[in-house]
């Protein structure tokens, strides 16, 4: 019998935005237009997706920016 993996590694839009190298709003309106796949779990916080699924998904549909210079946005809080 072999075992069924139950782990999961929930992500939202934000984190699927850093892989992505988009902004949370175009995930948010990828998942509008039914550009992603169904989400693991729906929150009142917002969707969520396993990690490796999503990436793998987004991997195979060509969705990842990549290249030399490409590095994940991420947010600073400049305020003092």
């Amino acid at each position: 019998m072999s075992e069924v993996n139950t782990y999961f590694d929930p992500v939202s839009n934000a984190e699927i935005a850093d892989i992505m190298g988009v902004t949370r709003q175009k995930v948010s309106s990828l998942h509008f237009h039914n550009k992603l796949p169904e989400p693991y779990k729906v929150l009142k916080c917002g969707p969520l997706w396993d990690k490796k699924e999503i990436t793998n998904w987004l991997q195979n549909n060509n969705m990842i920016k990549t290249g030399d210079n490409y590095e994940p946005k991420t947010t600073t809080n400049n305020s003092v």
